[in-house]
Order: C-alpha cells, then sequence, then structure tokens
C-alpha cells in the first residue's frame, strides 16, 4: 500500500475511534458531557470503519502466495485477541459499575445472565438473526457484523466453483438479514481497493473525490439524513416491530450514501498520497502508536467510563465530571491495549496448533491478481 494511503488510513480509523469513544461520553447525560456537534457522529464513524474494513481486508489477501489458512489465523487472531479481554473486562466493569449505580445502565435490557450473553458474544452470534445488547457494551454490535463479513469474503476469494458459493451461502444464512443489509458498505472497500489500482487517477478528480465528504456530511447533518433514513422504513414495511427489529441496521439507508461518499474519499486519498505523505510523514510514529490502540479505545470505552462513572457521580459535580471519567477511561484502555491489541501475536501459535492438531490444514491457494 502506498505510504501516504496507509498513514492516512491509520489517521482515520484513529480519529473514528475517538468519535465513537466522544460520542458515548454524550449519550449518557449523568456524565456531564451531554451532545454537541463533535460527538454526535457515532454511528456514522462506524460506516467509515465498515468501508476502511473492506479496503484493508483486501489489501491483507494481495500480497503473493497468502492462504485460506493465513488469511483464517490472522482475522481470527485479529479479532480474539481484542474482543475476548474485552467481554471478560465487560462482566467485571458492569458488576462493579451496577452494584455502585444501578441508575447509570438504566435502559440496558439484559436478554439473559451476564456470562450467556458474554458467551453469544465470544461466538459473535450477538447480531445474527436478531440483536443481543452485550451488557454495557453497545459498541460490540460492529465486530459481529465484521466477523461474518470476513468469512463471506474468504468463502468468494479463495474457493472456486460450486463450492464457493455454497460456503458464501452458508455464512450469509448464519448472519442473517440485519448483517447482510450493511455488507454492501463492506463490499464497497472491497470493490474501492480493486478499482483502477496501479491505475492513475486525474489529479483534479482525486482532490474532487478526496474533499466532496464536506459537502455531503454538511447536507447530512443539515437534513437529518440518519433520521429521514429510519422513519422511510415505517410506511414502507408496515410494521415498525420489525423496523425496530432491524437493531443496528435501521439506518442502513443513509449508511449506504455514507458508504458511498467514504468510498469515493478513499478513492480520491489513493491518489493524492504523495501529498498525504508528505503531509503526515513527520506525525508518522504517533499516529501508528495512538491507532495501534484504536480497537481497544472502540471495543471497551463504554463499559470502562461507565463503572468509572458510576463511582464518580456521587462525588464529583458535573462541570468535572466528564473529564474524570474521559482522563481515567484512557489509561484504562491503554493498558488494556498494551497487553492484547500491541501484543496480539500470542493468540497465533495456538491457534495454528489447534488447527493443526484438529487435521484442518487447508489446501494452499495462490492468489489471482
Amino acid at each position: 500500500m502506498l505510504p501516504g494511503l496507509s498513514l492516512y488510513l491509520d489517521l482515520i480509523r484513529l480519529l473514528a475511534s475517538i468519535e465513537v469513544f466522544a460520542f458515548h461520553l454524550g449519550v449518557f447525560g449523568m456524565l456531564g458531557v451531554g451532545r454537541s456537534f463533535w460527538n454526535a457522529y457515532g454511528h456514522e464513524a462506524v460506516t467509515i470503519f465498515f468501508v476502511m474494513s473492506g479496503f484493508v481486508i483486501r489489501h491483507a489477501v494481495s500480497k503473493p502466495n497468502v492462504t485460506l489458512r493465513d488469511f483464517s489465523v490472522n482475522r481470527i487472531s485479529r479479532v480474539y485477541a481484542v474482543a475476548l479481554p474485552c467481554l471478560i473486562l465487560t462482566l467485571l466493569f458492569d458488576w462493579l459499575g451496577r452494584g455502585a449505580l444501578p441508575a447509570l445502565y438504566k435502559g440496558m435490557v439484559l436478554a439473559g445472565p451476564p456470562l450467556q450473553i458474554a458467551g453469544i458474544g465470544a461466538l459473535m452470534l450477538n447480531e445474527n438473526w436478531g440483536s443481543t445488547l452485550m451488557l454495557s457494551n453497545v459498541p460490540y454490535w460492529s465486530i459481529s457484523y465484521e466477523f461474518w463479513y470476513y468469512w463471506i469474503f474468504a468463502a468468494l476469494f479463495f474457493c472456486t466453483g460450486w463450492v464457493r458459493w455454497l460456503w458464501a451461502a452458508v455464512f450469509v444464512a448464519i448472519a442473517g438479514p440485519n448483517i447482510m443489509l450493511m455488507f454492501p458498505i463492506w463490499a464497497m472497500g472491497w470493490w474501492a481497493y480493486r478499482w483502477r489500482a496501479g491505475k492513475p487517477v486525474a489529479t483534479w478528480l482525486g482532490w474532487l473525490l478526496f474533499l466532496q465528504p464536506v459537502v455531503v456530511f454538511f447536507l447530512y447533518a443539515k437534513f437529518h439524513w440518519i433520521m429521514w433514513s429510519r422513519d422511510l422504513l415505517v410506511p414502507i414495511i408496515g410494521f415498525h416491530e420489525w423496523h425496530v427489529g432491524l437493531g443496528f441496521s435501521r439506518f442502513f439507508v443513509s449508511d449506504l450514501a455514507l458508504g458511498v461518499c467514504v468510498t469515493a474519499h478513499l478513492l480520491g486519498a489513493r491518489a493524492i498520497s504523495p501529498v498525504l505523505e508528505k503531509l503526515l510523514t513527520r506525525f508518522g510514529g504517533a499516529i501508528r502508536s495512538l491507532a495501534g490502540h484504536s480497537f481497544t479505545l472502540y471495543l471497551l470505552h463504554q463499559p470502562a467510563m461507565l463503572m468509572i462513572g458510576a463511582f464518580a457521580i456521587p462525588h464529583v459535580g458535573p462541570e468535572y465530571r466528564g473529564w474524570l471519567v474521559a482522563g481515567l477511561t484512557l489509561p484504562i484502555i491503554w493498558g488494556v491495549s498494551v497487553a492484547t491489541e500491541i501484543k496480539r501475536e500470542w493468540l497465533r501459535a495456538p491457534l495454528l496448533a489447534v488447527i493443526d492438531f484438529m487435521g484442518l490444514r487447508l489446501r494452499r491457494l495462490k492468489i489471482t491478481q
């Protein structure tokens, strides 16, 4: 991948995770932050993640001699090295937080015993054919979406003939309608990586594609596309309950529009990559380092901030409460990330051992460029 584009993707990944963090600080009024323009777009940040994920996954398999076995181990270790510790810590943080201030968790209706819910999340089945809240860890929903996108992609990319369509159909059936409604957005990133790969794009077109989100996001915010998207489905479907049952996919109409915008933006970023390299190289070390913690920030911030808030609210005034919660949450994220996300290679060896022990050696498949 071009150096400038690679750095820029890390920067966007970092900023999007910070926006989700800020968004949830504002969701809970008791934390003393409130909602404003700067922290109102957490869901939209996830749409950016989906497009970027499709783009990066397609890049990951573009290297020579990548096999399905390699892909499987890389994806599983990448997800579970962070997801499992975060689920365990969510159980702990919720137990402490709910015990200290149950009112802060009002509205988070659990579908069963906490351990059972965490088990569903560990299997990435929390959004398949329904939506199960992962305790206080609301952002966990998107991880299960991406998890099943990986396997649909693997079936379509690595397999051939009728086997390709059989396995793709199996994974689509497991994923369910909610997850599949957002799959076109993820696939946009996959397509963007391949579109005119290695072929130059006119500079003026590159800048146009790169800058168009300024206009699109202005219109998006001014005309409340996300609410229009949600309300659009009610008269068409005719069942408000089914509309609610779409879970986090209920905004998929506006998400598709944003997905197109983000896809075009990535194409523009690739076209002006040399300029981005000049602008970002001096900050490259900091961007890479901070972005390396973004997955943990995304996946653990809400349980951590609620636990801290539960202990802080009775003793700290609202004018200082948000600063305290954010200031204590970030070190927790950093410490967990250093032990898991930064050192995720610890999971690769056990995975390979399990695959080999079970006789699941997968035939090496050459990449068709």
